[in-house]
C-alpha cells in the first residue's frame, strides 16, 4: 500500500487535472481532508464522511481512489443507496415454502467485492452507502463494523469482510437517525462546506466555457462583483471592512412571507367570514 508521504505528495503536488477525475481544483482544505480519511481508513474498516450537500464528500472519495490508482493501487467504488430499494430486495429473500434464495443487491456486491485478490497484486475495493443512516437497514450491518466483520443473511450464510482489501463507507448528511452503537463502530471525518466556499464551484463553472474572451470578461465581473453579492444576500455583511451588518434577504424573505400569511388569516378571521355550511349526513337505510 502506498506510503502517507508519497499520498500526500500525489494528492497535493499534483496539477489540477492530474488527480481529479472532472478537473476540479485542488484546494489545501481537501487535501487535508483526503489524508484524514485515508490516515481513518488505515484503522478502521468502516468509516462515516459525515457533512452537508456541497461539502466535498464524494470529492474526496473519488480523488482518494484516483490518487491510489496513480501510486498503483487500483481502488474501485461500489456506490448503491440502501434506502431506494425494500430490505427484501437488499439483503436477499429467502422463500418460506420452496426454501430457494434470491440473491440481494448488497449480498450480490458484498459477496463479489470480498473474493479473495490474485497473488502479488494489490486492489482496494470499497462499497459506498449513499444515503441516511438509520435502523431499518444499518442494524443487519453491525455485525460487520465490529471486529467480527462477518455478514449474515437471511439464508443463514456467512460472508467476511476482506481487510483491508475491502473496507465500507458511509456518505451521510447527518447522523440524526443513527444508533450509538453504530456510530461507536465507526470512523468519523466531518466535512464543512463553509471550509470549501463558493470559488471552486464558479471556477468550475468559467473553465467549461469555451469561448476565452468570454472567460476572461466573466472573471473581471466575478472578482468584482459576486464576492459582495453573496456576502450581502446569504450572510447580510453590507461592508466587509467595516463589518456593518444586516439581516440577509434569504431570511427576510422568509419572515416576510410569513408574516403575510399570518396576517392574511388573522384578517379572514376579524371580517368574520360565514363559515361553510355543513353537508348533509347520508340518509340511513332501513334493515328489513
Amino acid at each position: 500500500m502506498a506510503s502517507l508521504d508519497s499520498l500526500n505528495e500525489g494528492v497535493g503536488n499534483a496539477p489540477a487535472g492530474d488527480c481529479h477525475p472532472l478537473a476540479r481544483q485542488v484546494l489545501e482544505v481537501q487535501v487535508d481532508k483526503v489524508i484524514q480519511l485515508y490516515e481513518t481508513m488505515m484503522t478502521r474498516h468502516t468509516v462515516m464522511i459525515v457533512g452537508p450537500t456541497g461539502g466535498g464528500k464524494t470529492v474526496c472519495l473519488q480523488t482518494l481512489a484516483a490518487t491510489q490508482g496513480k501510486l498503483g493501487c487500483p481502488t474501485k467504488l461500489f456506490t448503491i443507496n440502501p434506502k431506494s430499494i425494500p430490505i427484501s430486495e437488499l439483503y436477499g429473500v429467502l422463500d418460506p415454502v420452496t426454501r430457494d434464495w434470491t440473491d440481494g443487491l448488497l449480498s450480490n456486491i458484498f459477496r463479489d467485492m470480498n473474493k479473495p485478490v490474485p497473488e502479488g497484486r494489490e486492489e482496494r475495493r470499497y462499497i459506498v452507502y449513499d444515503s441516511d443512516v438509520d435502523a431499518l437497514w444499518v442494524e443487519n450491518m453491525n455485525s460487520v463494523m465490529d471486529d467480527n466483520k462477518l455478514l449474515t443473511l437471511p439464508n443463514g450464510e456467512r460472508i467476511r469482510l476482506n481487510f483491508p482489501t475491502c473496507s465500507m463507507l458511509y456518505e451521510v448528511f447527518d447522523l440524526q437517525y443513527a444508533s450509538p452503537a453504530t456510530i461507536s463502530r465507526c470512523g468519523m471525518v466531518y466535512v464543512d462546506p463553509k471550509d470549501i466556499g463558493w470559488q471552486p464551484f464558479v471556477w468550475k463553472w468559467l473553465n467549461s466555457r469555451e469561448n476565452a474572451a468570454e472567460q476572461e470578461v466573466l472573471r473581471e465581473l466575478t472578482a468584482q462583483y459576486f464576492d459582495k453579492c453573496v456576502d450581502y444576500v446569504v450572510d447580510g455583511i453590507e461592508d466587509r471592512e467595516t463589518m456593518k451588518m444586516i439581516e440577509p434577504l434569504r431570511q427576510a424573505r422568509a419572515r416576510s412571507s410569513s408574516r403575510s400569511c399570518c396576517c392574511r388569516r388573522r384578517l379572514s378571521r376579524v371580517a368574520g367570514r360565514p363559515a361553510a355550511p355543513r353537508a348533509p349526513p347520508p340518509p340511513r337505510r332501513r334493515r328489513r
